[in-house]
């Protein structure tokens, strides 16, 4: 699989290589040689101020006795590997025993998306962007996004990638525009621009996405001395007008394509079986809800173990996103 994902990604007309960044070759070194005499003269950074030169010193050490290409890819059985899409570099992180997945454009950000008085530049989400900024995003949609692909177009291109790794199975959970702040050597915000596309997708059954509830949270599960959680598999994916930015993905299961019909609670049987158990539910385990509302319930699958070591199986569920509470079909 590993090799497959790796020659349906990267142009393989112009080699694959295993990655070493013990042994860098020539040219990423004087990449990283020119990032830093860039910083040092365009960015300057009063905290690295003193550091530039002996970084780039050790560099052009490490430069002397560099190889001038990395090994190829032969039998795939290394976890790291580069290549060019439309002539521009990326990283294949795809370990064996690992479930998790990247692959990225390996150009600095501040030298693909330079900026004057900017030292950094980061890419984020909508609601990252939120997150990390304290700032609402463009709530009127008067800010124009820069990318020359729609977001339909966008979506396809990402779904396109989806199926070039083997993810099957799959739906969208959420999409956004991709916010690049720039910030300066005192991390104070000195631009932002909208250009690209942020999305994510979740393992789906028959296109419902499964849940991707904090089941840690749950108060019974919280009386428990071990920490439970359920695994999500999610792929992240952002791309601009050139393409793809950065993808993460993790892979916990693989379908065995069997499944077995199910009968569920009509809405009126789940009030009415929700309402003898949760009052009971919750006299074992005191919480802050004071009532529940079942004015938003969704279906969705949630994960449990299967018959077999090894094994697990998707059951379907309803919860009410008010209250945050998960009632199983069983």
């Amino acid at each position: 699989m590993k090799k497959q994902v790796a020659e349906n990604l990267f142009d393989k007309d112009e080699g694959i290589y295993v990655y070493d960044s013990m042994h860098r070759i020539k040219k990423d070194i004087q990449a990283e040689i020119t990032q830093y005499q860039t910083a040092k003269e365009n960015y300057p950074d009063p905290v690295f101020a003193d550091s530039y030169d002996s970084w780039i010193s050790d560099l052009e050490t490490e430069l002397a006795d560099a190889p001038d290409s990395y090994p190829a890819a032969g039998d795939y059985s290394a976890d790291d590997y580069v290549g060019t899409v439309d002539g521009k570099e990326y990283e294949l992180y795809y370990k064996t025993d690992s479930v998790y997945r990247s692959f990225n454009m390996r150009e600095d950000f501040m030298m693909y998306r330079p900026k004057e008085k900017a030292t950094y530049v980061t890419p984020y989400s909508k609601a990252d962007y939120e997150r990390e900024t304290g700032t609402e995003a463009d709530q009127e949609n008067t800010v124009q996004n820069a990318c020359s692909y729609s977001k339909e177009e966008a979506q396809m291109k990402a779904e396109e990638f989806l199926s070039k790794i083997g993810a099957k199975d799959v739906a969208l959970q959420d999409s956004s525009d991709l916010y690049w702040v720039y910030t300066d050597a005192t991390n104070s915000v000195v631009a932002t621009d909208v250009d690209g596309y942020s999305f994510t997708y979740v393992r789906a059954v028959d296109k419902q996405p499964v849940s991707t509830m904090a089941f840690n949270q749950v108060e019974n599960l919280q009386k428990q001395v071990e920490y439970y959680d359920v695994p999500v598999e999610r792929y992240e994916i952002t791309m601009d007008s050139n393409g793809i930015i950065n993808a993460n993905w993790c892979d916990y299961l693989e379908s065995t394509g069997e499944s077995a019909k199910t009968e569920i609670l009509s809405f009126p049987e789940l009030l009415e079986k929700a309402n003898e158990t949760i009052p009971e539910y919750y006299k074992t385990y005191p919480c802050k809800y004071n009532a529940i509302n079942f004015n938003d319930v969704t279906l969705t699958y949630y994960l449990t173990a299967g018959a077999a070591d090894g094994q697990f199986e998707y059951k379907p569920v309803s919860y009410s996103l008010t209250a945050q509470l998960l009632c199983l079909h069983l």
